[in-house]
């Protein structure tokens, strides 16, 4: 039995720098790092729009200052070390650099490519499946954590590098495995969690720059652009 291993990471930083595509080693290919990219960038552009359906009601809150993701070679790096051991589980912070970690596996005979995209669908869609509590604004409690951890990680507000590795592992007992990390201010204690925004809701001052781009009010020219005629409620 072979296993396909996924790794990204993402990095928080004050703004958001310039996408690079990196060395094909280990399997590695651009159609898969943007194909991830892409795919993450969407996903935060429909939350901060506030057009994530929350299934317990409503939708997430939007968001006005959710940055755009660029790539990291260094952080791929950084995640193919780890994941061409081929061990399933965590690895710990120091030696991710405190990013946070997101794992996923299937079985199957997915290509690569096609287990990427899956891996971010399936902890964007904790959202849709699970939900987080109405009226939490998108804060990161222990409630958060437990219904919809992947979906917090994947719409970290100020999370803006993403680096990913993708490896074929033999031997486990699945047919593919995803792993993502995620970067942090710092590790996250055991418990309680600590009660921090995952994105900021919209204030009324920031609607009509929210309603053109994601990112820091004032610097549209580096954020991701929104697409025209999104009403605000």
């Amino acid at each position: 039995m072979v296993i396909l291993i996924t790794v990204a990471c993402l990095v928080l930083a004050a703004t958001p720098g310039g996408a690079s595509m990196c060395s094909d080693a280990d399997g590695m290919s651009d159609e898969i790092r943007k194909a991830m990219l892409d795919k993450h960038n969407e996903l935060r552009s429909l939350t901060a729009k506030g057009l994530a359906v929350n299934f317990q009601g409503g939708y997430a809150p939007k968001a006005a200052r959710m940055l755009k993701m660029s790539y990291d070679c260094d952080i791929e790096a950084n995640t193919m070390n780890w994941i061409k051991q081929c061990k399933w589980g965590h690895n710990s912070y120091q030696e991710r650099n405190n990013w946070g970690q997101n794992l996923f596996r299937a079985g199957g005979q997915a290509n690569k490519l096609s287990a990427a995209v899956k891996s971010v669908e399936s902890w964007f869609n904790e959202l849709t499946k699970k939900g987080i509590k109405p009226g939490d604004n998108n804060r990161f409690t222990d409630a958060a954590f437990s219904t919809a951890g992947h979906y917090t990680q994947v719409v970290w507000q100020k999370s803006h590098k993403l680096g990913c590795a993708v490896y074929w592992c033999p031997g486990m007992t699945y047919g593919e495995a995803s792993v993502r990390c995620y970067g942090l201010d710092k590790a996250l204690p055991k418990s309680p969690l600590p009660s921090v925004s995952m994105f900021v809701s919209t204030s009324s001052h920031e609607r009509l720059i929210t309603y053109r781009t994601i990112g820091l009010p004032r610097k549209r020219e580096s954020n991701v652009e929104l697409s025209p005629g999104v009403p605000f409620k």
